[in-house]
């Protein structure tokens, strides 16, 4: 049997481009004090000996590392696909890589994963939601990179927030329906337990319709999350 190859090293491109280790490590990291034309002379001498940089060793020193690690609840619902794709744009473009989490909606896996992924030493973190367990706010507040929770509004941000209150959100929609005329409103959601948004967006039309002086009694619940929206055939 034929023996594994041994993987080039640093050392290796530095022989192919004829400069140091050191200014092999600098170009990975765009140091600036390596010039473009040298940069460019490592780059090649990488690519033609199949070289791929590991930031491991770099990452323990500097205490930073070129990815942010994200958590959605769900990998297959189109909303938090096209979050994804535009936080993987928008990180691409400054050389940083995501490193996914899902949650099954589950506040206790997503302290599970919060603390797994600190252990990789993300440059941030993008959690969706403002409710946590207290443990999971504990190793976020401590973390000591940048958090950022989307998709809710929390009455207590961790760090930064984008995204809105689900229970304003359908505070908005029934006044706009009885504004329409419509007095016979009824809310279809997920187990609230479960997803926290939606147990916002249920409390947001319990309220709103009491103070429209309406019934808020027409609750359908559809089951555990995540709900996909589809026509039964009869």
């Amino acid at each position: 049997m034929t023996p594994p190859r041994k993987p080039p090293t640093m050392a290796d491109v530095a022989r192919v481009a004829a400069v140091s280790p050191m200014t092999v490590s600098r170009a990975f990291k765009r140091d600036s004090s390596v010039s473009d034309a040298t940069r460019e002379t490592i780059l090649q001498a990488a690519e033609t000996l199949g070289y791929v940089f590991d930031s491991t060793a770099s990452n323990l020193r500097s205490q930073k590392s070129d990815f942010v690690a994200v958590t959605i609840p769900s990998i297959n619902n189109a909303n938090f696909a096209d979050t994804l794709r535009g936080l993987s744009d928008g990180l691409q473009a400054r050389g940083l890589q995501i490193l996914l989490g899902s949650t099954n909606y589950d506040i206790h896996e997503e302290e599970r994963l919060i603390e797994q992924l600190l252990r990789r030493r993300p440059g941030a973190v993008v959690v969706t939601g403002g409710k946590h367990t207290p443990r999971a706010r504990r190793l976020l507040e401590n973390a000591a990179v940048p958090v950022i929770e989307i998709w809710d509004l929390p009455v207590a941000p961790i760090g930064h927030v984008v995204g809105f209150s689900n229970a304003a959100a359908v505070r908005l929609l029934v006044d706009h329906l009885v504004a329409k005329g419509c007095t016979k409103i009824a809310f279809i959601g997920g187990d609230a337990d479960r997803d926290t948004r939606g147990a916002d967006r249920r409390a947001g039309f319990i309220a709103a319709m009491q103070a429209h002086g309406l019934e808020a009694t027409r609750l359908i619940a559809v089951g555990a999350p995540p709900i996909s929206m589809r026509v039964e055939s009869t």
